[in-house]
């Protein structure tokens, strides 16, 4: 999308999960990053896109909330790996709980603190250093972006508590859309995202972490934002027309498959662990 370089796409050997390849160093990574197309990073629209995104990200922070209020009888300490600007610790702070959260990017950090008034770390490594322990860990749509996987899984269940729960939204390639779609499928993303997840390869990767799935969800408003961004970058003509009608169908499809354009995972820790 920025840079138009082209990216593969490949199983990893360790993990069986999709990866992309070449990954690019961690130190030029930031140049993906640092653009007004990342609406992730975004405080204000500048384009329809950007203003379609941030009405989802508004209507899905309700979701959000209430999902992570339903899997814990009370509040308590939570962290949000990947956080943006702040938006989610800010909501669930305002229903009880303690936030912190791991933003690398500097701008978007710096924002998340003063939006969340909370603390937020740059990396694992920092956050280690606390030694605090979670009830829940959230991860919306940035697992994906992990440099190092294992590390990153690692830390998932070190950091949560004998009953924590981690809860993972990703994009899923096997949904109608991204079968539509293939190398135009917006949410491969490269190589901002580095790993691409199937129901069954994350579940398998968490489950040799040491958790169990309890429930997973569908996202709807993925399917129709997708494929407006894959539209966009087919060069299609009556880009919002088309893209209603696949992102319907996607929606329509995985009521029967299961096989949303994004699925929200609930992982616990095994009871005897």
């Amino acid at each position: 999308m920025i840079t138009n370089k082209k990216f593969k796409i490949i199983k990893d050997k360790e993990t069986n999960v999709l990866k992309t390849s070449p990954v690019p160093k961690e130190k030029d990574m930031s140049l993906y990053y640092n653009t007004e197309a990342y609406a992730s990073h975004q405080e204000r629209p500048n384009n329809l896109v950007s203003l379609l995104y941030m009405g989802v990200r508004k209507i899905s922070l309700k979701s959000k909330t209430r999902l992570v209020s339903s899997i814990s009888l009370k509040a308590g300490d939570l962290l949000d790996f990947g956080c943006g600007l702040g938006g989610f610790l800010f909501a669930v702070r305002a229903r009880g709980w303690s936030s912190c959260g791991i933003e690398p990017n500097q701008k978007a950090r710096t924002k998340a603190e003063n939006t969340s008034g909370g603390v937020v770390f740059s990396t694992i490594r920092e956050a280690q250093k606390t030694n605090k322990k979670y009830d829940v860990i959230t991860l919306w749509h940035s697992l994906e972006h992990a440099v190092d996987l294992k590390k990153t899984l690692s830390f998932l269940y070190s950091a949560t508590k004998k009953k924590g729960k981690v809860v993972v939204a990703v994009p899923n390639h096997q949904s109608f859309d991204a079968k539509h779609y293939k190398k135009y499928w917006a949410a491969y993303d490269v190589p901002r995202h580095i790993w691409h997840f199937d129901q069954n390869s994350i579940t398998n990767l968490f489950r040799k972490q040491g958790f169990v799935l309890e429930r997973k969800h569908r996202m709807m408003w993925d399917a129709f934002y997708i494929s407006i961004l894959s539209e966009k970058y087919k060069k299609n003509q009556m880009v919002y027309f088309r893209a209603v009608i696949i992102g319907a169908v996607s929606n329509f499809l995985s009521l029967f498959t299961g096989e949303s354009s994004s699925v929200t995972y609930v992982f616990a820790k095994e009871s005897n662990t």
